[in-house]
């Protein structure tokens, strides 16, 4: 991977989990709106991104942990006093 390439991947990275909608423990997926498309991370599409096999009793996420908040979830990836890059909405 080139580094303009992962530059953009780490891009577009940041802009999904800053602008996550929702975090569905029962489904295990992570709903992100973003450039006017409604993205949804589920275990299945990172399993066929990376080719890995199906695990029947996966035991992530853990029963009874609490979610993340929106603002945790930004403070994670941008800090708290907001990004250093700009995203074009």
């Amino acid at each position: 991977m080139t580094k303009g390439a992962l530059a953009l991947y780490m891009k577009i990275m940041r802009e999904f989990y800053v602008k996550y909608d929702s975090f569905d423990l029962d489904e295990k997926s992570i709903t992100s709106k973003m450039r006017g498309q409604t993205l949804a991370l589920t275990p299945s599409v990172i399993r066929d991104l990376y080719g890995m096999p199906k695990v029947s009793n996966s035991s992530f996420p853990f029963k009874g942990i609490r979610t993340t908040s929106k603002t945790q979830m930004s403070n994670l990836f941008i800090g708290p006093i907001g990004p250093k890059w700009i995203v074009n909405s």
